[in-house]
């Protein structure tokens, strides 16, 4: 730190000053963590304490910008409350619903802050008299896609001094960045044919198996993804979820390593002990990943939990898995949606109604082109009848012996 060059000063006057405080003050009130009764303390002697700051910068000496005083303070503001994951896997597209579950376990959460700077007054009104005399000349430069943060001009382009704040507000230039972010989703349709995002302008969700994703050393990760539709940004979107298998079949796992040396390992933010339950829009469901469905550990833990599974599957062995479907609607008590391959089929939706003819609503093998149909599930008769103390006679085969559902999936029965 030291004296700067006369060649660098600019000359402010007391107006400079004071239409800098006007739009720091601005600034400050609608900032984060405002210091209104730091703001009344310096307004006590304001012309004083900007004549103070004026003769201190045009002085040249740039000392006073390392000191304590100067640059204020910090503190902390809260972020996020991480841990306290639900003991029965429930995962929550809505985070109030989430917090609502989690928040009574015993597991402790950890709360994360993020760290805020409490400049001084002086700080805030220099940071201003820079934009508005140097700052503006490189904010100009920045394209028209920079949406956050864009200084108040007027109509010519020049920084408008007499406006309140130093910003623009963001609600507009927020709609205009979400209005260009559709339209260049639309594009993207066009374009690309993004199946998800079609899809999604039609407020359908989509699950599908993904192909092997490389993540170097040799290893892969097999994974489901469901790009979830949901309007909590204030417009249509999607979350995308990604589980992962997290072990691979036998033969899979001998025909990466013959063929290329690989070894399939989960992502180790994806490891799980058992299956994650999703809740989306109240609608509770599972995914497992082809060979999965033969661990009888996943479908117990899965029992009373869910009113669906959907299994992806690249399978040949539709025999086998034929049992394990029908076992499992009846164990789980839950519609279980298989889909394969459209060579080796058997891609359906099985149910655990009390009648043979019903339990497959939806059975599909081969053709020539990708297709597909439409089946609806009838969640809140399965989970009515669950939740009856002893199981009716219909519509759907008792369940089975242990089976208790859960406290979330609970409904009046019908009386019936």
């Amino acid at each position: 730190m030291g004296k700067y060059s006369a060649s660098t000063k600019i000359a402010l006057t007391m107006k400079d000053m004071g239409m800098a405080y006007r739009k720091a003050k601005v600034d400050l009130y609608y900032s984060s963590t405002p210091d209104l009764l730091a703001i009344l303390e310096y307004e006590k002697n304001l012309s004083e304490n900007l004549e103070a700051l004026r003769s201190k910068i045009q002085h040249g000496d740039d000392s006073f910008f390392s000191s304590p005083e100067f640059l204020g303070g910090w503190t902390v503001e809260p972020k996020a409350i991480l841990g306290g994951e639900s003991k029965n896997g429930f995962i929550h597209s809505d985070p109030k619903k989430q917090w609502e579950t989690s928040k009574d376990q015993e597991e402790k959460h950890t709360a994360e802050f993020r760290l805020m700077a409490s400049p001084s007054i002086d700080f805030v009104v220099l940071s201003t008299l820079w934009m508005m005399k140097v700052g503006k000349k490189y904010e100009a430069k920045l394209h028209e896609s920079a949406y956050g943060n864009r200084l108040r001009r007027k109509k010519n382009g020049q920084i408008n001094p007499f406006s309140l704040g130093s910003f623009q507000p963001y609600i507009f230039p927020y709609r205009q960045w979400r209005d260009r972010s559709i339209r260049a989703m639309e594009q993207a349709l066009e374009e690309d044919k993004r199946f998800a995002l079609k899809l999604k302008t039609r407020g359908i969700s989509l699950i599908c198996g993904v192909e092997y994703l490389h993540r170097g050393q040799k290893r892969v990760s097999n994974q489901i993804w469901s790009a979830l539709t949901h309007d909590g940004l204030g417009f249509s979107s999607f979350i995308i979820y990604q589980q992962d298998k997290q072990h691979p079949a036998l033969c899979e796992e001998r025909t990466l390593k013959q063929i290329a040396g690989l070894s399939l390992k989960p992502v180790p933010s994806q490891k799980w002990t058992t299956p994650p339950v999703i809740c989306h829009g109240g609608f509770y469901f599972s995914l497992l990943i082809c060979s999965e469905l033969t661990n009888i550990a996943y479908r117990t833990a899965l029992r009373g939990k869910i009113d669906a599974l959907f299994i992806s599957e690249w399978n040949r062995d539709t025999q086998s898995f034929n049992s394990l479907v029908e076992s499992a609607a009846l164990d789980i008590h839950a519609y279980i949606i298989q889909c394969n391959d459209r060579v080796y089929g058997d891609s359906r939706i099985r149910a655990p109604y009390k009648n043979p003819w019903e339990r497959d609503m939806i059975r599909l093998k081969g053709g020539l082109n990708d297709y597909f149909v439409v089946g609806k599930l009838d969640i809140h008769s399965l989970r009515a009848f669950q939740s009856t103390h002893r199981s009716p006679s219909t519509p759907f085969k008792p369940v089975p012996d242990g089976f208790k559902i859960s406290h979330e999936r609970k409904e009046l029965p019908s009386g019936d």
